[in-house]
């Protein structure tokens, strides 16, 4: 299911001029589809967990990553983007795709484009 997602995200990331892709590296299991990925796109990958963290630092180096507290999946785009943001990885103004998910479930389901700067607040 996760190679259906990226390969969703990708497409949507191309449909919509997307400056990068933040995706949850927590639900990954096989890195090989990002090696590709990370070559057309600015691949970001978010962790929470240490183990995640450390096996992501070893393939990637855009790498973020944010506290292990439980958050649902808009939260975990939104404290990816900001710690994207905070490290230099993405600016205001970019448009990112995020892939997220919930950890106990083991895999992507969730595909959001955020505008970094633009709310969609009244």
């Amino acid at each position: 299911m996760n190679d259906v997602f990226l390969s969703a995200a990708s497409d949507v990331a191309a449909g919509v001029g997307a400056q990068a892709l933040l995706l949850y590296a927590d639900l990954l299991t096989d890195y090989t589809p990002l090696k590709i990925l990370s070559k057309e796109l600015n691949l970001i990958l978010v962790a929470r967990g240490e183990r995640a963290y450390q096996r992501a630092q070893r393939y990637f180096e855009k790498v973020v990553r944010v506290p292990q507290i439980e958050l649902t999946r808009m939260g975990q785009m939104k404290l990816g983007v900001m710690m994207s943001l905070s490290a230099g990885l993405v600016r205001v103004g970019d448009r990112i795709v995020c892939l997220s998910g919930i950890g106990r479930f083991g895999f992507l389901d969730s595909i959001v484009v955020l505008d970094i700067g633009r709310s969609s607040r009244s």
